[in-house]
């Protein structure tokens, strides 16, 4: 596809901006209405969603879908699990998870007890770091395309890496907010451009079967870093936050490399 890390970074895009308003509404909604107002919302916005996708695929019919698939190119998953490129790279979309999903989940903790913020402002800082993910997304995706999302990549993690130990010298609330922004900025690249360097490798079908399962694994760190963080927390405190995030960023540049020496240089 022409200018596909454009194409991606829109679609990407659009799920983080949705990621900004979400802590921005809860708060509001805490703040004057019931708990359960906010998922009446949910609710409400989850219909919407169902009454778009039902428009946006109504011309669309199972023959045609099929129609789109050569049977001669079936490929069972377990076949396409023989491919250490898939296996790497999954690996790499584990770690990127778990960065994402730790400063989700638990910046809104570490800033309350590290710059004693309150629960709006705290609130705040992971609507900034959606917001940089978001214009991240959205901007450089031409960037991407004009480097070539080997080294883009390299670059972006590298970058990462250093704002995170920027973050870890930061005490005052504005230059923390800053910084976490800044994070997700040079974060949000890194899933599509993930998608974009496989792709070319493997078939229209396989590569359905392979961003599933590159999408579960980096569930499983999704759902395993901020449980770490939790027991770390409890044991240590949570001012161990962005270390532990570094260490995966460092993981996840590693890992990589790794993908560069597996996968065909097309990209």
């Amino acid at each position: 596809m022409r200018h596909a890390n454009v194409v991606q970074g829109i679609l990407h895009g659009s799920f983080a901006g949705g990621c900004i308003f979400g802590p921005l509404v809860s708060a509001a909604v805490l703040e004057s209405y019931a708990w359960a107002t906010f998922y009446e919302i949910l609710s409400m916005l989850a219909f919407l969603e169902l009454l778009a996708q039902c428009w946006a695929f109504r011309n669309d019919t199972r023959a045609q879908a099929q129609s789109e698939v050569d049977a001669d190119e079936a490929v069972e998953l377990r076949n396409l699990l023989t491919q250490r490129s898939v296996w790497v790279m999954s690996i790499f979309y584990f770690f990127y998870q778990c960065v994402e999903a730790s400063y989700t989940d638990w910046i809104v903790v570490f800033l309350s007890r590290r710059s004693s913020a309150g629960p709006a402002k705290s609130a705040f800082a992971s609507s900034i770091f959606w917001t940089g993910m978001a214009l991240g997304r959205y901007s450089l995706g031409l960037l991407t395309d004009r480097l070539g999302v080997r080294i883009a990549v390299v670059m972006y993690c590298v970058a990462t890496i250093i704002f995170q130990l920027c973050l870890t010298l930061a005490r005052q609330l504005g230059p923390t907010l800053a910084l976490v922004g800044a994070c997700g900025f040079f974060l949000a690249p890194l899933f599509p451009s993930g998608i974009v360097l496989l792709a070319p490798n493997f078939s229209s079908q396989q590569r359905g079967i392979i961003v599933a399962f590159l999408i579960a694994m980096g569930q499983i760190g999704a759902a395993v870093a901020p449980l770490a963080i939790g027991v770390l927390a409890t044991t240590l405190g949570i001012e161990y936050l962005i270390q532990v995030t570094l260490v995966f960023s460092v993981l996840m540049l590693g890992t990589w490399f790794a993908i560069l020496h597996k996968v065909g240089s097309t990209t």
